[in-house]
């Protein structure tokens, strides 16, 4: 499924999950082998929504998903790790109910009541106060804050063919430059300035072992990504990272 697919489904799952009101809070993603860590040579992808609503205290979980390269074996929310980290499961086990195993492509609607301990990972449960209201207090602030990820798993990747970060549905980001096509240096730091509304998390995560986040630094309404990256001691290479809901493309120049 190509990045502009992607962001059509994402569109159609965003309609089909609105409106929102005052007490729901709605969190998207686009799902690819590339979010995976590490990351993995998928041919698919995908796209998730994820509603909670707070006076049913219920969870909603949306996604399509197409072209992947083995059959599903589950589905889960993971919880609460910074991106590009990986962190046990949170929600029911071994899957989600009624999610299309064995299929390469699909889609899935389905939700959950958060007051019973069969939506959750028993084990996330213990970690987080031992009660179902604890662990759906920490699920809530851990996707909230743009620490937890939808995984597609099967098998082509046991651990998890597509996956994507969960965030703020009406979060908007810009980033400063747009990308370090050709610019990035043969080795060093490189700084991307995001700009988002308050609230919003800035999660970021790399496909490639030779670009790094140094640090996410907040200061008012934006937020400065810094970028390790490794000497490059052959030709011109290319990767891109993702920066919340966008691809951020980086060229580093050839060694002279």
């Amino acid at each position: 499924m190509s990045s502009l697919l992607a962001s059509a489904a994402l569109l159609a799952l965003c309609a089909a999950a609105m409106p929102a009101t005052a007490n729901q809070q709605v969190y998207t993603t686009v799902l690819s082998g590339g979010a995976e860590n590490p990351s993995n040579a998928s041919l698919g992808g995908g796209a998730g929504v994820v509603t909670f609503d707070l006076d049913l205290l219920t969870m909603r979980v949306q996604t399509t998903f197409a072209g992947l390269s083995g059959n599903v074996t589950a589905s889960h929310i993971h919880c609460c790790v910074a991106a590009p980290g990986n962190v046990g499961v949170a929600t029911m086990t071994p899957t989600f109910t009624g999610f299309p195993l064995g299929a390469t492509f699909g889609s899935y609607d389905h939700t959950f009541d958060m007051t019973l301990a069969s939506s959750y990972n028993p084990s996330f449960i213990t970690a987080n106060g031992g009660a179902v209201s604890t662990a759906f207090s920490a699920l809530l602030a851990g996707v909230d804050a743009g620490r937890s990820y939808l995984n597609i798993h099967s098998t082509f990747a046991p651990g998890g063919e597509i996956r994507g970060y969960l965030v703020v549905i009406g979060c908007t980001y810009s980033l400063s430059p747009l990308d370090l096509s050709n610019r990035a240096p043969v080795s060093g730091s490189a700084a991307i300035v995001v700009t988002t509304p308050s609230g919003c998390p800035v999660t970021v995560t790399t496909f490639q072992p030779w670009v790094t986040v140094a640090s996410i630094v907040p200061s008012g309404g934006t937020t400065t990504v810094t970028l390790n990256l490794t000497t490059n001691a052959g030709a011109a290479r290319a990767t891109s990272i993702q920066v919340a809901d966008r691809l951020f493309l980086i060229t580093q120049q050839a060694a002279p």
